[in-house]
């Protein structure tokens, strides 16, 4: 909705029931359904959790299946079609393939880099694609690379011990922590540029500015921590969702 909000275009309903169903399906089959062998070791809560609570995800599963289904009435089939195959992505790299032991994220850095083409076709190419001009739509693209990426590393760096064990080379685990503090800098100044080159297009440098908050407090928290006090993962999620405030202004003055 953030990335919508810079373009000027309000997303489809139907398209964002489709993706928030979608997304949810996802999470489920990664981390409920078909639980990682790390996961035990990096989230063992999360994963108690999830086994305590199997009505709500069977629940919660079944309507995201009967909300996704009721968006396919509404949407373009080529959207479907790149929106389906973005969900078998998300579903399908964390799995062992039969008779082989073998999951696509244990490639190094797989994982990362199938999550943000997941981020970015999922939150720009699908959504604005045929409203926006190209290179306007590429810039936003960029643009959420740089702002997701951050969020990624650390999530990473924080399950690095766990990763290490069950053989995947994550980003937290082949970068390290510097490496991690000084990528998310880098993405912090990217950002500023393409906020800049962001306003050319959309003539709202200080809705663009706001945009850039949530990775700037992120960089902030990042360089005040060291390898062994990173704060919990919650709290950069919220800050990644900070487009939400972007999305609630534009409604506010358009």
């Amino acid at each position: 909705m953030g990335t919508g909000a810079l373009a000027g275009q309000q997303v489809s309903l139907w398209y964002l029931i489709l993706a928030c169903s979608g997304s949810l399906l996802v999470y489920h089959a990664d981390r409920a359904f078909h639980v990682p062998s790390e996961d035990y070791e990096n989230a063992p809560n999360r994963v108690s959790w999830y086994h305590s609570h199997r009505p709500y995800l069977l629940v919660t599963s079944f309507v995201a299946i009967g909300l996704a289904g009721i968006s396919t009435l509404f949407l373009p089939f080529e959207v479907l079609l790149l929106g389906a195959g973005l969900g078998v992505l998300g579903m399908i790299y964390g799995i062992i393939i039969p008779g082989t032991g073998f999951r696509v994220k244990d490639v190094t850095l797989a994982k990362t880099l199938l999550i943000i083409v997941c981020w970015v076709f999922g939150s720009v190419i699908l959504p604005l694609k045929g409203s926006v001009s190209s290179a306007f739509l590429l810039l936003l693209a960029g643009y959420k690379v740089v702002t997701i990426l951050p969020n990624i590393l650390i999530a990473d760096w924080i399950d690095k011990d766990g990763d290490k064990k069950h053989g995947v080379m994550s980003s937290g685990v082949w970068l390290g922590w510097n490496g991690v503090r000084y990528t998310t800098l880098g993405c912090l100044l990217i950002g500023i540029i393409a906020v800049n080159q962001i306003s050319h297009f959309n003539g709202m440098l200080w809705l663009s500015v706001i945009d850039l908050v949530g990775l700037a407090i992120m960089t902030f928290v990042v360089w005040r921590s060291s390898k062994n006090s990173v704060p919990d993962i919650i709290y950069f999620d919220l800050l990644v969702g900070f487009s939400l405030v972007t999305w609630l202004l534009w409604l506010l003055v358009r």
